[in-house]
């Protein structure tokens, strides 16, 4: 479990608040708890510097009085990564990874109708998709034909 270890050390040394909150649980599986409103850094950081440039999927569980969303991200050996945040029902608001990883809009669409989540900055139908070719999809589609 080197290759484990060597992210879990780069990773608390880049971000000492996560010392102690990083779990080797198997090998190729981390997990790691981070608060709600450093998890586009540190996704950041892992996407960019650590190689975990595959966002697999976002997972959103009712967790009693919190929602819990959990990142599941993989590098390009078979790590998995799952980042896990929390944000209360009181406030259940999680900031966007579109600008880290742009396949996320179906995921973060999802947080939204199934949980009740408020992802912002989480692109919506009919939004321009492609920044670059300024293409535009609407996900539903109207039908006219008899």
């Amino acid at each position: 479990m080197e290759k484990e270890e060597k992210i879990v050390n780069e990773l608390t040394r880049k971000f000492p608040s996560l010392e102690g909150k990083c779990n080797i649980t198997r090998l190729r599986r981390i997990t790691v708890e981070v608060e709600r409103n450093n998890v586009n850094n540190v996704l950041g950081y892992l996407a960019v510097d650590g190689g975990f440039g595959l966002l697999c999927t976002i997972t959103g569980l009712d967790s009693g009085e919190n929602l819990e969303f959990i990142y599941h991200i993989a590098n390009k050996d078979g790590i998995v990564l799952n980042l896990k945040t929390f944000a209360p029902k009181t406030d259940p608001v999680i900031h966007s990874v579109i600008g880290i990883y742009n396949g996320c809009i179906f995921y973060e669409r999802e947080l939204e109708d199934l949980l009740g989540a408020k992802v912002e900055g989480c692109l919506k139908a009919g939004i321009t998709l492609c920044r670059k070719t300024g293409l535009k999809v609407n996900i539903r589609s109207e039908r006219t034909g008899k």
